[in-house]
């Protein structure tokens, strides 16, 4: 098994709180939400509860996939973490927080996925998604 490790702080000049609530929103559909990377991830999760189900589309040049994941845990006034679900290539958590920062906040975004060496998904996460997803969605926050 393979360990893909991931952590992105990405600030802006809202203060905590109204980060938190913007991104509570964003979660509830993406579409919504303009500083969002579209091109790239499309999500909608109807409930921050633990156990909700939702899907993430991954939008790619030529297609788009959609993985099934779990809400883990809700923190009212802090973010929220998640788990990849059955049918999904990845096993671990992942956890969005907005905390305080330097000046104003920061979205925090870190967690851990094993997978198997040879699965596409992981060169995908690493050189594709990752890198485009967070700098886009940084860049947005940034605007804020």
């Amino acid at each position: 098994m393979a360990k893909l490790e991931f952590e992105h702080i990405m600030p802006c000049r809202l203060d905590q709180p109204s980060l938190c609530r913007w991104l509570i929103e964003a979660v509830h559909d993406t579409d919504e939400v303009p500083i969002w990377p579209h091109s790239l991830n499309r999500v909608r999760i109807p409930r921050l509860e633990p156990g909700q189900p939702f899907e993430a589309e991954y939008r790619l040049p030529f297609r788009s996939m959609k993985l099934p994941y779990l809400v883990s845990e809700y923190l009212p006034g802090e973010g929220f973490s998640y788990t990849p679900a059955s049918g999904h290539p990845f096993r671990g958590s992942v956890h969005v927080r907005a905390v305080r920062h330097e000046v104003g906040s920061a979205l925090t975004w870190f967690g851990a996925y094993q997978a198997r060496y040879w699965r596409p998904e992981r060169a995908f996460f690493r050189f594709y998604f990752e890198p485009r997803f967070f700098g886009a969605l940084g860049r947005g926050l940034s605007r804020l």
